[in-house]
């Protein structure tokens, strides 16, 4: 039987999901296994309701039904003639066919989303919990619940590529190449636009050191001459990218955000790199991406490579309340960063129904 959830009851079922997570992963330290502190229980509970929730769901997501298809296509597919006829760039990615004949042999759709989800959020409850826990990673994860979370349950294949490269950070840092070109590899199972991020291992030099002036400028331009000839590659790629080079234009709302953001960062830059080295590549990232949204003036689809440089904001915006000089600014900015995520989720998702995941709909 299918049921739908009013507007009012679907909003508070997310929320009620995402400080649920949060409550978990920031008491990560209090739980213990034999007495010692261990990430891998807090990281698997604060992800599970979520993933649940996901993994019920029924026709919401503009793509859901595309998604639910591939799964009865999938659970049928002869592996042998698949890999037969594999073409990287056309027909279905190779990871939703993995994830596809997992769920096949063992569960249903429910279990085929509820994967695909647990890939998509695991990976980025795992970074903050291991990488980025001397900051405020409650704040951090309410950011990206509020400001992308439900988008990835529409865009799947590439968020699921967005978060393995988030967890792939850690490699950037500790200057382990191969490590992060194979997790790259892996993501690109998921979506192969992903391979636009290998250049970030290059931007550093050491685990301390900023990037150099004259790696920003060849980065910028690198990035400029390629959001030239976008089209033409997406062309060339061929399959359903022939598809993606022929896509409208929008009111590329997305652009002028990212920009709004990218100019916060860069008047705190200062303070955000004096607070944590690594916030130079995080706010220069945000610079690319902004670059690479710009695309969406001409081509709605193709600018989507942008969120491989701009999910940083989620780290940038949580450390801002950080940097404040008082503490009384600091907790003023923590409300303010609150309610800004939080008026952003009410507005895109149940104002506006963006990804159409509002009301939520389960089986």
């Amino acid at each position: 039987m299918v049921t739908s959830l009013s507007v009012f009851s679907s909003t508070i079922l997310y929320l009620f999901c995402f400080l649920f997570s949060i409550f978990v992963l920031k008491r990560k330290d209090t739980i213990r296994i034999n007495g010692n502190a261990n990430y891998i229980m807090p990281i698997f509970i604060a992800s599970l309701i979520p993933i649940f929730v996901m993994s019920f769901r029924y026709g919401i997501g503009t793509d859901y039904f595309t998604y639910y298809n591939t799964y009865s296509k999938v659970s049928v597919l002869d592996l042998k003639e698949w890999i037969h006829h594999f073409e990287l760039l056309k027909g279905t990615v190779p990871g939703l066919v993995i994830i596809g004949k997992i769920s096949s042999i063992v569960g249903n759709t429910h279990l085929f989303f509820g994967l695909l989800n647990a890939l998509t959020l695991i990976p980025i409850v795992n970074a903050l919990a291991k990488q980025w826990d001397n900051h405020d990673i409650g704040l951090m994860l309410f950011c990206y619940y509020c400001l992308s979370y439900l988008s990835s349950g529409n865009i799947i294949k590439q968020s699921v590529a967005v978060a393995i490269l988030i967890w792939s950070l850690k490699y950037v840092f500790e200057r382990k190449p191969i490590k992060f070109c194979l997790v790259i590899v892996i993501a690109a199972l998921f979506h192969i636009s992903v391979i636009v991020a290998l250049p970030i291992y290059f931007l550093r030099e050491s685990k301390s050191e900023v990037i150099r002036g004259w790696k920003k400028t060849a980065v910028i331009i690198g990035a400029i001459v390629f959001l030239y000839y976008i089209d033409v590659i997406a062309t060339k790629m061929g399959g359903r990218w022939v598809n993606y080079s022929e896509g409208m234009g929008s009111s590329n709302l997305s652009f002028y955000l990212n920009l709004f953001y990218l100019v916060v960062f860069l008047v705190l830059r200062k303070r955000l790199v004096e607070a944590d080295a690594r916030n130079d590549l995080l706010i220069f990232m945000q610079a690319i991406g902004v670059i690479l949204y710009f695309v969406g003036f001409w081509n709605v689809y193709l600018k989507r490579i942008g969120l491989y440089y701009t999910f940083p904001q989620f780290f940038l915006l949580a450390q801002i309340p950080e940097v404040m000089n008082t503490n009384k600014t600091k907790l003023l900015m923590k409300f303010v960063i609150i309610l800004y995520v939080l008026t952003f989720f009410i507005l895109d998702y149940v104002v506006l129904k963006q990804s159409g995941m509002i009301p939520y709909t389960y089986q």
